[in-house]
């Protein structure tokens, strides 16, 4: 953590820090064994409150930027990690993808063009990609008035969202309603961020999320009330209310384990391919807390060393291609 973050910034790095780990919990610990599973998600949990934290830092750093310096900036951030732990998990999954699966998954848009991910928490990043094109839309259409317009991003994610449900419903089981509910996350933490949470628009927004959350869960991943109903209702009601409480205690936060959250990236990438490296070496390992609990030092461990050696040198890279604000922030 750099010395000239702000509490905002501060607590924000925590945040994605808590969502990585929930998502490494679930993925680790056997929790999708557990009943309880079958209502609460701890992964998208912890995935929506990512999507939330991009929406929050991301939108108001890009104000006033270029397309070029926006397109730059992320790259130097995302790619890097990216590429290495697509190497990483190539040679450590126990699977097999044909070489233009794999070429293609160096690209992030893999999935924009019909191939597998090679890693399962890729899906992600297809929808982090959606948003940096709306941005990027933004940009070009209002340029650094594109705040002023966040409202309008926010009802066409809605309104997508709605879309891909109804299409859910009549044509095909497979639509992306995540894309749409994702990039709504993504633009009330932006209008959050701007205009507080006790400001109408925010609350507004708030009531719209509400309701979009309980059309999609129901006609959508519900088929009219199943389990599925209740449990992806509750995966967007908790990570956004874990967000808002994050968010309210923002100025009263110290900056404490804000080193955990600029390695929660790494986390988020490496954790899966870590723990089948571990269970190649290590007889009997299995989903549990102790793989956990270990898988997540150990990658830990490893996302320092990246950090320090791969994705700082990357960033410093690309500050020098770009003409960035004082006060734009890098984030996952």
């Amino acid at each position: 953590m750099s010395r000239g973050k702000n509490s905002n910034i501060q607590v924000i790095e925590l945040a994605r820090g808590i969502a990585a780990l929930m998502v490494a919990f679930y993925h680790l610990s056997g929790y999708k064994q557990l009943t309880i599973s079958h209502y609460v998600d701890l992964g998208k949990i912890g995935v929506y409150l990512f999507f939330f934290v991009s929406g929050y830092l991301i939108v108001d750093s890009s104000a006033g930027r270029s397309v070029r310096d926006f397109v730059l900036g992320r790259f130097f951030r995302l790619f890097p990690l990216y590429w290495i732990s697509v190497i990483f998990v190539i040679l450590v999954l126990p699977q097999s993808f044909d070489y233009l699966t794999i070429l293609m998954n160096f690209t992030m848009f893999q999935q924009f063009f019909g191939f597998d991910i090679v890693q399962a928490v890729y899906w992600t990043l297809t929808i982090e990609m959606v948003f940096y094109i709306t941005i990027i839309m933004a940009i070009v259409l209002f340029r650094s008035r594109m705040l002023h317009f966040l409202w309008l991003y926010f009802g066409a994610s809605v309104v997508l969202a709605l879309a891909l449900t109804w299409v859910m419903v009549t044509k095909w089981e497979g639509a992306p309603v995540a894309i749409g509910m994702g990039l709504a996350t993504m633009y009330l933490a932006a209008i959050i961020k701007r205009y507080g949470l006790s400001a109408p628009l925010s609350l507004g927004a708030l009531a719209v999320y509400a309701v979009t959350g309980v059309v999609t869960s129901y006609y959508g991943y519900g088929s009219n009330g199943t389990v599925e109903f209740l449990r992806y209702l509750l995966t967007y009601s908790i990570a956004v209310a874990m967000a808002l409480v994050i968010y309210a205690c923002r100025e009263r936060y110290q900056g404490r384990f804000t080193m955990y959250g600029e390695l929660s990236y790494g986390l988020y990438l490496f954790h899966v391919p870590v723990f089948y490296f571990l269970a190649l070496i290590v007889d009997g390992l299995e989903y549990g807390p102790v793989a956990w609990v270990v898988t997540s030092i150990l990658t830990l461990a490893i996302c320092y060393v990246l950090h320090r050696w791969v994705e700082k040198p990357c960033i410093r890279m690309g500050k020098k291609f770009t003409q960035r604000r004082p006060a734009a922030v890098t984030a996952m």
